[in-house]
């Protein structure tokens, strides 16, 4: 389905006088509440829908920024009891106080509310209205739009999709580090401090994926393989061995002791196949090509955060 299909002209709403990304949350539920009305459970509860709404959303936004890049941000929650799927659209008159990750001033607010079966659409939504925002010409042109309708067409002409099924492609992230096959373990150990990683992919001439290093290869790396069959290394002298480590790290390359068999998938692999292969291989990682080449990994933290815990 097209993104426009889920964000309907009435649910965008232009000119708030909103000066932070909390004031435009709580400014957009409540125009949306008084114009359209929430269909939601409020039996029991004198507090109006759109403050329990804001609640919800605000109580996400502290546990994680949503403020994507681009001046967009995605807040959302899930609420129990919702009986539809929402996604509205806050324009501030002037751009908020809050920032993005990028540096740019947030001056679109997109707001997705759905209830606990909402999960994997939510996330769906969250990647197509990425995708929106990562074109120039999508966001050059929502800020030219001066009402509702203006709006809504700059995002129908966009033709973004979201779909239906999670794949690959929609959890994964963009590999911050690699190493080739003859990368030394000292350069691989700049790798992890330098960019704060807890995995680099090693690649082919080709661009292809050869193997991986975690934390584990590398203090594997650092003991004779003969040590593994000892009950305990007492007898081991322990600066000894780590000087015989610190020596290594100019000599040993990555293909001495990365590992080879990692888990590769391409970016249309359903993600269920995906969390079903890293249950059984008891792994953290996985790799995500398109035509041979690295494109993204998934980390299996990235799936509780991003998808259970939406």
């Amino acid at each position: 389905m097209k993104l426009s299909s889920l964000l309907h002209r009435e649910h965008i709403f232009t000119g708030l006088k909103a000066a932070t990304l909390a004031e435009a949350i709580e400014e957009l539920l409540k125009n949306f509440d008084e114009s359209i009305g929430f269909a939601s459970d409020t039996h029991g509860s004198d507090t109006p829908a759109w403050r329990r709404m804001a609640a919800a959303v605000l109580e996400r936004e502290e546990q994680l920024s949503t403020a994507l890049g681009c001046g967009v941000a995605i807040p959302h929650a899930r609420i129990a009891g919702l009986n539809d799927y929402y996604v509205l659209l806050g324009i501030p008159r002037e751009p908020l106080g809050d920032t993005c990750p990028d540096g740019s001033p947030i001056r679109h607010v997109f707001v997705i509310l759905g209830n606990e079966s909402k999960n994997a659409l939510m996330l769906q939504t969250m990647a197509g209205i990425s995708t929106f925002a990562m074109e120039e010409s999508n966001i050059a042109a929502l800020e030219r739009a001066r009402s509702a309708r203006e709006a809504w067409q700059v995002i129908e002409d966009s033709g973004v999709q979201v779909k239906e099924e999670l794949r690959a492609r929609d959890m994964m992230r963009a590999p911050v580090a690699a190493a080739a096959e003859n990368t030394t373990l000292s350069e691989l150990l700049d790798l992890f401090f330098e960019h704060e990683v807890r995995v680099i992919p090693v690649l082919k001439g080709d661009g292809g994926i050869a193997g991986a290093v975690t934390s584990l290869e590398i203090l594997q790396a650092g003991f004779p393989e003969y040590m593994h069959h000892f009950a305990n290394i007492d007898f081991l002298d322990e600066h000894e061995a780590f000087t015989r480590f610190l020596q290594q790290e100019s000599t040993l390359r990555a293909r001495d002791f990365m590992n080879t068999k990692p888990l590769v998938f391409n970016e249309a692999t359903p993600l269920i196949q995906i969390v079903f292969r890293m249950n059984r291989d008891r792994t953290w990682f996985a790799f995500i090509q398109h035509q041979g080449q690295l494109t993204g990994v998934i980390d299996r933290h990235d799936i509780l955060i991003r998808l259970l815990r939406l």
